[in-house]
């Protein structure tokens, strides 16, 4: 297959699943699919805390990964602010998937031939990290968008 029939592929793909994942077209495989895993199983890292409950130690998880309890009011609003501004800047105007963020995204891999930049919403990117895959593909990203609009529903 040549280089420009397999952009061409990549972009009728790319707009047919746009399409019905904006559309809902799909809502049989999106009930497949099952409830977007919360996260309520997770193994949380175990700590080390002072005598005034401050953070002494912590380790990491079996699976080699950092997950400390964190409330929204423990966060810095200025972090907040500029995770919002580089990773998801329509996050409060979109409800789970950013169509415009999508369709830039499979427009750069049809014209450039590789990917450039990621359409995922921070929602998204949740929804992977809950349910992580191995392989990158069309279905793997599907999923982290059905996940991510089931989050947004389940979740304030």
């Amino acid at each position: 297959m040549s280089k420009l029939a397999r952009r061409a592929s990549y972009a009728a793909i790319g707009a047919l699943w746009i399409a019905a994942a904006t559309a809902g077209a799909l809502s049989g495989l999106v009930r497949s699919l099952g409830p977007a895993p919360l996260g309520d199983d997770l193994e949380m890292s175990t700590t080390v805390l002072d005598r005034d409950g401050k953070l002494l130690r912590a380790y990491l998880t079996q699976e080699g990964r950092w997950r400390l309890p964190a409330a929204r009011k423990d966060v810095d609003p200025r972090f907040l602010d500029a995770l919002l501004a580089y990773e998801d800047k329509r996050f409060f105007s979109h409800s789970g998937i950013d169509p415009l963020a999508m369709t830039r995204a499979a427009y750069q891999l049809v014209s450039q031939g590789e990917i450039v930049s990621g359409g995922s919403t921070i929602t998204m990117q949740v929804a992977r990290l809950l349910e992580p895959r191995r392989k990158r593909s069309l279905y793997a990203k599907f999923r982290q968008a059905v996940h991510g609009l089931q989050l947004e529903r389940a979740l304030d």
